[in-house]
């Protein structure tokens, strides 16, 4: 099967869903007003395992652009940003699990879900996003 074509649909999909859900957000609050939006696919919550970065990261470039687009139209100031949420653990954000495909590079942050239980869980993932961002700065 072509997975890259299976990969767009499901893409498709969850914007088109997705899509009426930000523009109302945007749309209730003050124009001014910071906004974060977090994203998980509804098929990870619960997951063993997070959704892919190759899924992640297009669907929240999707969601980026739908954002900047309502931004340009509607004269939006406030911040806004898009976070990764629920299964995220340790090894995500640097891409150490996941063959170097880092989420750092895709989100402005994460939260844990399950993996905030356990202190070395949440210490793992600190140290990884320290680690990313003294990369950044030097």
């Amino acid at each position: 099967p072509d997975l890259n074509g299976l990969m767009s649909a499901s893409i498709g999909s969850a914007m088109r869903e997705l899509e009426r859900q930000i523009v109302s957000a945007l749309a209730a609050v003050n124009a001014n007003a910071p906004i974060i939006f977090a994203y998980e696919p509804i098929w990870a919550i619960g997951a063993a395992q997070p959704a892919g970065v190759e899924y992640v990261g297009p669907v929240v470039q999707a969601i980026r652009s739908v954002i900047n687009s309502f931004t340009r139209h509607h004269g939006r100031t406030g911040q806004t940003k898009v976070i990764y949420g629920g299964s995220a653990g340790p090894g995500l954000w640097s891409g150490s699990t996941n063959g170097g495909n880092p989420l750092s590079e895709w989100v402005d942050g994460m939260f844990l879900g399950r993996f905030a239980h356990k202190l070395e869980g949440v210490k793992a993932v600190v140290d990884e996003v320290v680690q990313s961002l003294q990369k950044r700065e030097g």
